[in-house]
Formats: structure tokens, C-alpha cells, sequence
């Protein structure tokens, strides 16, 4: 596996690999917390966005329907997101939301935008845990 390849992967598995109660121990070490949200809310956005909306749409465009692109690439990006099934479900709504946001604006922009927003969002919703909303946390 090429080296670039060998960092992209390990990029898109540290939020995976990061539970929430390892996140919450990076409030008292301020570098490693700005790293985290420099990874999972502005690079891991483009890189899944380059991934899910981007190359898996044009490489399925000319062998099935628009409809199956669009429900087999958010069920992908919900399943690597899986953590409960109440992610899942969530997750595969948003994937449906912004690849048509890429299928009507025909531009990844406005995915990657809405991704960060979503990511930062939950990130601050993780600052201020209580015991309803921390359960329904979660990170894209």
C-alpha cells in the first residue's frame, strides 16, 4: 500500500478509534484537543465527502441508477460511522442529504460545508455532556 494511502487511512481511523470518554480527557491536554477538532471537524469532512460523494458517486454513475447510488453510498457512509443504531439511522439520513446536495449542486462544497457544520456541532454538543444529550452525540 503506498505511503499517502497508509496516512489516509489512519486519518479517517482515529475518530473511529477515539471513544467519547478518550475525547473528553483531551480537554486538559489543549494541543492534542486542537488536533482532534482540526481532524474530525474540517479533514475528516473532505476526505469522506472526496470519498463518499466524490469518487464512489462517478464510479457507480454509469452502472446503476441514481436512487441505488444514493442509498448504497449513505448505507456505506452510515456503517462506518456505526457505534449504536441510532448513528446508523442518523448518519444514513445525513448521507442521503448531502449527496443530494452534491447530485443538485453538482459541486462537493456544499456537502463538505454542511459536514463541517455537522461535525462542529456535535463536537460542542460533546463539550456540555448531560446525560440525555450525551448519549445522542455523534461524530460524522
Amino acid at each position: 500500500m503506498p505511503r499517502k494511502w497508509k496516512l489516509l487511512v489512519a486519518v479517517l481511523l482515529l475518530p473511529i478509534c477515539l471513544s467519547y470518554q478518550e475525547f473528553t480527557h483531551f480537554h486538559s491536554c489543549i494541543h492534542l484537543y486542537i488536533i482532534y477538532l482540526l481532524i474530525v471537524c474540517i479533514l475528516g469532512p473532505c476526505i469522506e465527502e472526496l470519498c463518499y460523494r466524490g469518487m464512489m458517486f462517478k464510479t457507480l454513475d454509469k452502472k446503476f441508477s441514481l436512487n441505488s447510488i444514493v442509498v448504497f453510498s449513505s448505507l456505506i457512509f452510515a456503517l462506518s460511522h456505526y457505534s449504536s443504531f441510532g448513528n446508523v439511522l442518523y448518519a444514513f439520513i445525513l448521507g442521503v442529504f448531502m449527496m443530494l446536495l452534491y447530485i443538485k449542486n453538482k459541486s462537493l462544497l456544499y456537502s463538505i460545508l454542511f459536514h463541517m457544520g455537522a461535525n462542529i456541532a456535535s463536537t460542542f454538543m460533546g463539550l456540555f455532556p448531560s446525560p440525555s444529550i450525551s448519549n445522542m452525540i455523534i461524530y460524522l
